[in-house]
């Protein structure tokens, strides 16, 4: 998740409110081929640029609001015209698409009302550094939804595979874009499963069977260990806090999972 922006001068914060405003009287931003786009959408996306560089020159961020709404409409409605919308594979995408976007949503605003706190993450810190054991792992894994994929993917590290190269398959895009890398850790920054899985392993060695967490299955290779050398908080505190709200929110899924009905 992104840091907030710190926010800009009064004045700039001021002219973006103004320009949030523009459709305050109801008007269409445009209409393309009899079609009104709403005032809301642009609304909307001017206070997605509160406290930021375009905030300096409103008059500047209305006109590429326009545009970009314009834009989106008439392709939106050369694609509706195409019949493409009336496709089976699209409508599934969509569905898909518009299922992101809602889980997406809902837990940024549960997030509000459920955030990390900075005494939680001061907490994690002091407990991973109590607990440290004197030892830090750098490991690299590959993370997939599915245990038979994952199966599949040591079998293929086991007949010589780059570990590397299946690590672009990853579900976690951070460390699948570094060939699966997690950098220097603690045992005690992981979940409990994915820890106990890695400090059995020797160097070099790779699990040799999928390893099972709330956020799915993971291939794990130990790359090396070394003497704990913990890092300073002021360095650390918002990968913490990054891990914790991972885990908040893997945890609340796993809730609603408990009290759902699944059949």
């Amino acid at each position: 998740m992104n840091p907030s922006q710190l926010a800009l001068a009064a004045f700039s914060l001021a002219a973006a409110f103004s320009c949030a405003s523009l459709y305050a009287q109801g008007n269409p931003v445009a209409t393309v081929n009899g079609i009104a786009i709403p005032a809301q959408y642009a609304d909307f996306m001017a206070r997605q640029q509160e406290g930021g560089p375009a905030a300096k020159n409103p008059e500047q961020m209305h006109t590429a609001i326009r545009d970009n709404l314009v834009n989106r409409e008439v392709v939106v409605q050369e694609a509706k015209r195409s019949g493409l919308l009336d496709n089976a594979d699209v409508k599934t995408e969509l569905g898909l698409v518009e299922q992101a976007a809602i889980v997406r949503i809902y837990m940024r605003d549960w997030l509000k009302s459920n955030p990390v706190t900075d005494e939680e993450v001061r907490k994690a810190y002091d407990d991973a550094r109590a607990s440290a054991g004197g030892k830090e792992y750098r490991a690299r894994h590959i993370l997939v939804d599915n245990e038979d994929v994952a199966a599949k993917i040591i079998a293929e590290l086991k007949g010589g595979a780059s570990f590397e190269n299946l690590a672009k398959q990853s579900k976690d895009p951070g460390s699948g874009a570094r060939g699966g890398d997690l950098g220097w850790a603690l045992p005690t920054v992981y979940v409990k499963p994915f820890s106990e899985a890695m400090v059995k392993l020797e160097k070099g060695q790779t699990t040799d069977a999928p390893v099972r967490t709330q956020f799915g299955y993971h291939v794990i290779r130990l790359d090396d260990v070394r003497t704990t050398q913990v890092p300073p908080f002021e360095q650390v505190q918002q990968r913490i806090r990054q891990q914790l709200t991972q885990r908040k929110i893997a945890a609340r899924v796993t809730e609603l999972r408990d009290k759902a009905k699944i059949q």
